[in-house]
């Protein structure tokens, strides 16, 4: 069996090197660097005592605390156990037969379509265009698939596409009747959000061939709790409802969510933060001879190592001995052991990857 390798698998790293908990600075998955929100974490503990009774299968507050806060009907979402689950719901509903993906990305959307037998055919985003979107290559493939992946800032190059563009495929592809799955998992840690995101377009799109994708887990730092939800046209909704487990959200995330989306504090501090430091990484590792970081359209910058030093795995390797963790980006279709993702964190956290891979790197020069 094909092993899934991402980001954030602490435990599996304190226990390799005999860290203890707390020790090591997670670099590697793309979680807000405030933690959760300290409205969030008072609401957990008043409602443990729920754990008594089965969850809302509905989660009629949170649906409503969605559709208060995004442009989207109540009645065109659905909420699962992480983003994730709700790839697998989709494909298991849609069924298609060709699946198009603009790779490297997100590594979900290959196994969800596997599950239901696909045919999977990689898009490459082209190394010496900044890994941009082929536009004119993905509009030809329409004509041989039935539905796209596409993510919007992209994981892991954090490539952040024109809204207009996206639109246009959009468009295209429900002419021919080809889905788009749109994954807008990191949107929320943009502050000019409207300008990119197209969940309006849910509702306002003719051919009703678009669902969107976000996730709750990353901007409101509770991976552990698992919480995302999608938006969809009506029909396919109600048919994945049928094919999900009835209380697949647990009674805690419903409550961290719908208590997420009231702290406005939290979500603009966070925005604020994400700006400055995603900028002063960027800049930091760009002063490193050998590395050449993308700019960042989210929390995260995607980082190419020159020939000269170590490739990827053993850069992770060497830094996660010193207690920091980064995604070693060679797993990602597309992508070689030239490439690196690091999470953006606070300043102090910052700084000591900037020190660690200064150290690395002198030192494994060859």
């Amino acid at each position: 069996m094909t092993q899934r390798i991402h980001g954030g698998d602490v435990a599996k790293v304190q226990k390799s090197l005999g860290f203890k908990k707390g020790e090591l600075i997670d670099f590697s998955a793309n979680i807000n660097p405030l933690g959760p929100s300290s409205l969030v974490m008072e609401e957990l503990k008043n409602s443990l005592e729920e754990i008594i009774n089965y969850p809302d299968p509905r989660c009629t507050e949170l649906r409503e605390a969605v559709a208060d806060n995004y442009p989207v009907e109540d009645s065109s979402l659905i909420f699962g156990n992480g983003a994730s689950e709700l790839i697998f719901i989709l494909m298991k509903v849609l069924n298609p037969s060709r699946v198009l993906i603009p790779a490297p990305t997100f590594i979900e959307y290959q196994y969800g379509a596997q599950s239901v037998n696909s045919q999977v055919t990689f898009l490459n985003l082209p190394h010496e265009r900044s890994f941009s979107l082929p536009l004119e290559e993905l509009l030809e493939e329409l004509s041989r698939v039935d539905l796209v992946f596409l993510c919007n800032p992209n994981n892991p190059t954090g490539t952040l596409w024109k809204k207009e563009e996206i639109k246009n495929i959009i468009e295209r592809a429900g002419a021919k009747g080809v889905w788009m799955v749109l994954d807008e998992a990191f949107m929320d840690f943009l502050e000019e959000e409207d300008k990119y995101s197209l969940l309006k377009e849910v509702k306002e799109n003719p051919f009703q061939k678009l669902f969107v994708l976000r996730s709750m887990t990353k901007f409101f730092a509770i991976p552990g709790l698992r919480l995302g939800w999608g938006a969809g046209p009506g029909e396919i909704i109600k048919k994945m409802e049928m094919a999900k487990d009835p209380w697949n959200v647990n009674i805690l995330a419903q409550a961290a969510g719908k208590k997420a989306l009231e702290d406005k504090t939290y979500i603009t501090k966070t925005r604020e933060l994400i700006k400055k430091e995603k900028g002063f990484l960027y800049e930091e590792l760009g002063k490193i001879e050998g590395l050449k970081p993308y700019w960042p359209g989210a929390n995260y910058v995607f980082v190419e190592l020159e020939r000269n030093f170590p490739d990827s795995g053993l850069l992770r390797e060497r830094l996660s001995r010193n207690g920091i963790l980064i995604r070693d980006c060679a797993s990602y279709p597309n992508l070689n052991s030239r490439f690196f993702r690091t999470a953006v964190r606070c300043r102090r956290e910052n700084n000591l990857l900037i020190k660690a891979l200064k150290e690395v790197l002198g030192q494994g020069r060859r």
